[in-house]
C-alpha cells in the first residue's frame, strides 16, 4: 500500500542519518585522541631531551659541580628549575636560576609566535647527595581542555 512505502522510506532515512551521525561522532573523537597522543609524544620528547642534557652535564661538569650547583639552590632538600630552553653550555647550566615555571614560560618551537604549549621543569632531590646520588624529576606540562603532565625520573650518581 502507498502509505507503508512512505513510512518505510522515512524509517530508512532516519536509520541512515543515525549511522552518519555516529560516524561523524567517531571521527571527531578520533581527531581529539590523535591530537592528545601527538602532544604526549612531544612532551615525552622534551622530557627525554632534558634527561639527556642532564647526563651530558654530569659528564662535562662532573658530579661534584652539579651537586654543588643544586646544593646552593636547595630548599628542604629540593632544587627546582624551569628549563623552557636547554642551556647551550656548561657555564650556562651553572647560571640556572632556581624557581618553577611561570604561566608564560613555554618551550620555544617553530610556530608563528615561536612558543609551544609546553613548559618543562626539573626538580632535584638532594636528600641522597651525601651517598653520591642526585634524583631528578623532569616534568612537562601542557594545556588541552585540562592541564596534562608527563614526567621522567632519573638518578645521577658520582662515578
Amino acid at each position: 500500500s502507498p502509505g507503508q512505502t512512505l513510512v518505510e522510506t522515512v524509517i530508512a532515512a532516519a536509520l541512515i542519518s543515525l549511522g552518519i551521525l555516529a560516524a561523524l561522532s567517531l571521527t571527531t573523537r578520533s581527531e581529539k585522541q590523535n591530537t592528545s597522543a601527538k602532544s604526549l609524544t612531544e612532551a615525552t620528547k622534551y622530557a627525554t631531551q632534558a634527561a639527556d642534557y642532564l647526563r651530558s652535564q654530569r659528564t662535562q661538569l662532573g658530579w661534584a659541580t652539579m651537586n654543588s650547583k643544586t646544593g646552593a639552590d636547595v630548599v628542604n632538600n629540593y632544587a627546582t628549575y624551569c628549563l623552557n630552553a636547554l642551556p647551550e653550555s656548561p657555564a650556562t647550566y651553572l647560571d640556572l636560576v632556581p624557581g618553577g615555571c611561570s604561566d608564560n614560560t613555554f618551550i620555544p618551537d617553530d610556530s608563528v609566535d615561536g612558543n609551544s604549549i609546553f613548559t618543562r621543569q626539573i626538580v632535584v632531590d638532594t636528600s641522597s647527595a651525601s651517598g653520591g646520588i642526585l634524583k631528578f624529576v623532569v616534568t612537562v606540562n601542557w594545556q588541552e581542555q585540562i592541564t596534562r603532565t608527563t614526567s621522567l625520573e632519573m638518578e645521577l650518581t658520582s662515578w
